[in-house]
């Protein structure tokens, strides 16, 4: 077996006590991330040292009403905390924006809420939300030309833009077909 051509580089281990990054972005030089309970950093992208700049949406939960699987018909009500899923940057105007979800997964019950947001990059909290659903799970945030496209993960895997006012538009159209069973897939360039 060769070795890969290349500069390797060791990653640094989370401190003990550190919770584990859920997303991260590159924005500009700076380097910005959420860790599992909420909390906002920046990271040294030499040493992968965390400054803890703000709170983030450390402490955001949804009361989330959830419905039995086993058919008794009883409605839960549950309290879950959002984590960040993804994160996106638009250089233009120096925005972050994140995706994030609270859910509840369980034998009984499941639910869930997800969100996507313009995140204030100096203390990782919400400034403006653009969608809130509990249909669509938004997976691979990305901005492009003045809006956000999403691939939902929870549903149909279709990719979707959403503009800053939160109104959403199929990128990409799913085409059954009666006779052969058979999906296709048509995907408009970005």
């Amino acid at each position: 077996m060769t070795k890969p051509q290349g500069r390797w580089t060791t990653l640094r281990e989370d401190a003990e006590g550190e919770a584990k990054i859920t997303a991260s972005v590159l924005a500009g030089e700076t380097l910005y991330s959420y860790d599992a309970e909420g909390y906002f950093y920046t990271v040294d992208t030499e040493t992968f040292q965390r400054t803890q700049v703000g709170s983030g949406i450390h402490g955001l939960t949804e009361s989330l009403e959830a419905q039995d699987k086993l058919g008794a018909g009883l409605v839960y009500y549950v309290d879950a905390p959002y984590s960040v899923v993804d994160m996106t940057y638009d250089p233009e105007t120096g925005k972050l924006y994140a995706a994030m979800e609270a859910y509840n997964i369980s034998p009984i019950v499941d639910s869930f809420k997800a969100i996507i947001a313009e995140v204030d990059p100096a203390t990782g909290a919400i400034k403006e939300q653009i969608m809130k659903d509990s249909v669509a799970r938004p997976s691979n945030l990305l901005f492009h030309d003045g809006k956000l496209y999403f691939v939902d993960g929870f549903t149909a895997g279709m990719l979707t833009s959403i503009d800053l006012e939160g109104k959403r538009s199929p990128v990409q159209s799913r085409r059954f077909s009666p006779n052969t069973g058979a999906i296709s897939l048509a995907v408009a360039a970005l």
